[in-house]
């Protein structure tokens, strides 16, 4: 990874795609998943890899076609890591609007090991359910 922009880009691409694999590689080996409904350890293995897919299934049966970074703003946390606020938004095949929501990703910027070692999607499920796209519980 030659910086961090390069590496929302390619991650911005893969989901967009979808290429599980090329997902799976902007994450650390173990990383921490936190939503309103919970909090996972979670490692980067082919487990991880199944749900990278069946989350990429459930996009396409909305009808989502594309997703993109819509802006992002970038907190440096420390030396080791930076905390990266993102607003993604998801299209249909047409280019119209699915939904928009946010994720704040920490992301480790130096040492041996780069990639996002947490990530919150904190209003993802509510955006989706506004949309109806998502049943509500």
């Amino acid at each position: 990874m030659d910086s961090l922009a390069d590496l929302l880009r390619e991650y911005e691409q893969a989901f967009s795609a979808p290429d599980t694999d090329a997902m799976a590689w902007a994450y650390a080996s173990h990383f921490l998943l936190s939503s309103p409904a919970m909090v996972s350890s979670i490692s980067n293995d082919h487990r991880f890899r199944i749900i990278l897919l069946q989350a990429a299934s459930f996009y396409r049966s909305i009808g989502m076609r594309s997703a993109w970074i819509l802006s992002h703003a970038e907190i440096p946390a420390d030396e080791l890591h930076t905390m990266v606020h993102a607003e993604w938004g998801l299209y249909r095949e047409d280019g119209s609007e699915l939904v928009r929501f946010d994720v704040m990703y920490l992301i480790r910027t130096s040492g041996s090991e780069p990639g996002i070692v947490f990530i919150s999607a904190r209003n993802e499920e509510e955006r989706l359910q506004e949309r109806g796209l998502l049943p509500r519980e």
